[in-house]
């Protein structure tokens, strides 16, 4: 039974690597990229002007 049960976690654990590597990492273009940029600017530029901003802020604060 215990084997079962391992063997079914690892099934689970390979399906979120696969799943996570697609969403995030590629191969080619990510479909869902992990940074906020991304979404929040109108151009969806990566590293637009909300990340100088935020990087500025977290200078600010010893960050």
């Amino acid at each position: 039974m215990a084997r079962r049960v391992q063997a079914a976690l690892d099934e689970i654990c390979e399906a979120l690597r696969r799943d996570y590597t697609r969403l995030f990492v590629g191969p080619g273009r990510p479909l869902a990229p992990p940074w906020e940029s991304i979404y929040t600017d109108a151009e969806r530029l990566h590293f637009a002007e909300d990340t100088l901003r935020v990087r500025a802020a977290y200078r600010r604060h010893g960050l």
